[in-house]
This record gives C-alpha cells, sequence and structure tokens, in this order.
C-alpha cells in the first residue's frame, strides 16, 4: 500500500455470527435487519438536512430513516468495539491495516471501529482522519474526492480538522483540480478503501451506504 490510498477487492467481509460467510448483498440486507430489530433506547448522533444539522436517533429508528430514503443524512460514529454490534461485526477483520491494536495502551486508545450510514445525497465536509482508515462496504456507493492536507490549505481548500470555519469548509473544484495530489476514488459493494491519514478529503454518498 505505501502509503497511498488503495481500493482493494479481495478483502474479506468483516462479519461474523448469523452474517458469516453470506454473499455481499446477502450480509448487507441481514445487517439492515439487524438494526431494524434493535430495542435499545440510546441515541446516536446523525447530520442531516440544511446547514447538516445535527439530530439523535436510535439505530432502529436511523435504520427504519435509511430504508425510507426521504431524507438526507450521514451516521459515523456508531461505535461497534465492546457493544452489541460485536455479534455480527468482526473488529479483527481488518487486523492486518491495524497497528493500533498491536501498540501500548495510550496508542491503541486512539482507534476507532464504527459502522457508518448515510443517505443518497449524503456529502460530508473537507476533513481529515488521524489515524489512517480503512472502509469497508457492504452496499451503495460514494465519491471519495481527496487531496494532501498542507497543499490544499496552502490553495485556500479548507480541512475542518485543522482550521476554524463558520459553516462549510471552502472548496473549489477548478483549485483541488489544478492539485497535483489531487485523486478520487469510487467505492462500492464488496470493495475496501484503506485511506492515509496525510490526505483531506470530501466524501458524496451516491447510492444508500453502509
Amino acid at each position: 500500500i505505501s502509503g497511498e490510498p488503495t481500493v482493494m477487492v479481495d478483502v474479506p467481509a468483516p462479519t461474523r455470527g448469523a452474517l458469516a460467510g453470506l454473499p455481499v448483498p446477502d450480509a448487507a440486507t441481514a445487517l439492515l435487519t439487524w438494526l431494524l430489530r434493535r430495542r435499545s433506547k440510546q441515541r446516536y448522533r446523525l447530520y442531516g438536512g440544511k446547514g447538516s444539522k445535527r439530530r439523535y436517533l436510535t439505530l432502529r429508528d436511523a435504520a427504519a430513516a435509511w430504508t425510507r430514503d426521504t431524507s438526507v443524512f450521514g451516521v459515523a460514529d456508531l461505535h461497534i468495539r465492546d457493544t452489541s454490534m460485536e455479534d455480527i461485526i468482526d473488529p479483527d477483520a481488518l487486523a492486518p491495516f491495524n497497528l493500533l491494536t498491536a501498540s501500548t495502551p495510550d496508542v491503541q486508545r486512539q482507534e476507532m471501529y464504527s459502522l457508518v450510514i448515510s443517505t443518497r445525497g449524503y456529502v460530508t465536509d473537507s476533513h481529515s482522519d488521524a489515524p489512517d482508515s480503512t472502509n469497508y462496504c457492504f452496499t451503495g456507493r460514494k465519491l471519495w474526492i481527496a487531496w494532501e492536507t498542507q497543499e490544499g490549505l496552502e490553495h485556500g481548500l479548507e480541512d475542518v480538522e485543522h482550521v476554524r470555519v463558520k459553516g462549510r469548509a471552502r472548496f473549489d473544484l477548478r483549485s483541488w483540480v489544478n492539485l497535483p495530489s489531487a485523486r478520487w476514488f469510487l467505492v462500492g459493494p464488496g470493495q475496501t478503501l484503506f485511506f492515509p491519514a496525510h490526505l483531506s478529503h470530501k466524501v458524496v454518498t451516491i447510492d444508500r451506504y453502509l
């Protein structure tokens, strides 16, 4: 991988229990069914609507809203480790990419394993993730628009992790396309994207994504 973003097609699905061994489309359906059957009252943060306003929904309500596909929103902090999601999602499946879990306790605390839910038309603000990330797609499609963070800042492309912004971070398509580091990726079912932390990015959900 050599520190470059990479789209892979042969990484096993990070599933276990009732989802283990299912073909990708069936695993996606089973995952959605599992979410719809949750009875927990715990609420999770999601962003959506005009101005990407923050709301809170239960797992079941978030999955139901995703199924209806009548509103635009995204959820990124549905944590899997030490939750009931470990019954169906295997946190160790992506272990070959994850050096953090083999390090000291302080470093291990930087690791996060979560389920991402987004509806078509949802666009993240320009941001960067630390540390590196590995993203497995069960269903849907996303367009990743990426650039080297410091280079972008020097050419007026903001990143909410590095500068304070009012409203949305500044992004200009003409400036982006002229950056030497500009690149884009289309990620779909059964594909895995390795994405290094030194790249800023915007992500557009083309088809409902899990």
